[in-house]
């Protein structure tokens, strides 16, 4: 099919409009953010706790480019400290623009310096991780998350990897590496089923 080069030119100018509004609108909603703790701050100079709705926490690479995100309905934040406690959270781990790893918890806590996140069951409801495609399906109590995608499931932890097996154990430690588990180890009272197909 042949367009002419004005309904070409006309469909080009339309995604750079689309494109600009986009970025304008999310500028402005963080600026609207922005500005909403900035006047809460100054309101209580004395205080030293900010809660934020949609709070929001992320790494990037050299490149800029996001390797995990977390997103909490919550965060209350700690001006001294640095220290967020976090509910109703969603981590997410990138390879490029998607997402390969889910994470979710009712609650947990980070630390806006160092990136050090700690997410925790509460209620009956668990850490879950759960790997782009289901390859790899994690519950846990308690799960810390740190530098070069490290985690530590601490509690009781029961991974299951489909089609390969079924661990579970006091804890376990390892990376996160994009959709799966990697280079982990479980510690203590151990019980492993292997599926053979």
């Amino acid at each position: 099919m042949n367009l002419h080069p004005i309904v070409k030119i006309l469909i080009a100018l339309s995604v750079v409009v689309g494109l600009v509004v986009g970025f304008i609108y999310v500028q402005k909603d963080a600026n609207q953010q922005i500005k909403a703790v900035k006047k809460d701050i100054d309101e209580n100079p004395n205080k030293d706790f900010v809660t934020i709705t949609g709070y929001e926490l992320k790494e990037v690479d050299d490149q800029n480019h996001v390797r995990w995100q977390l997103k909490a309905k919550q965060g209350t934040v700690n001006s001294q400290t640095h220290l967020v406690n976090l509910e109703g959270i969603v981590v997410e781990y990138f390879n490029g623009p998607e997402v390969k790893m889910r994470l979710t918890a009712p609650t947990g806590e980070a630390n806006e310096e160092d990136r050090h996140v700690k997410l925790s069951r509460q209620n009956g409801q668990k850490v879950i991780a759960t790997g782009d495609g289901g390859k790899t399906h994690m519950e846990t109590n308690i799960l810390e998350l740190s530098k070069n995608n490290r985690f530590i499931a601490s509690d009781g932890v029961n991974i299951n990897l489909p089609g390969v097996a079924k661990i579970s154990g006091n804890r376990a430690e390892g990376n996160i590496n994009f959709s799966e588990l990697n280079n982990f180890k479980i510690i203590g009272n151990t019980h492993a089923e292997i599926v053979v197909n």
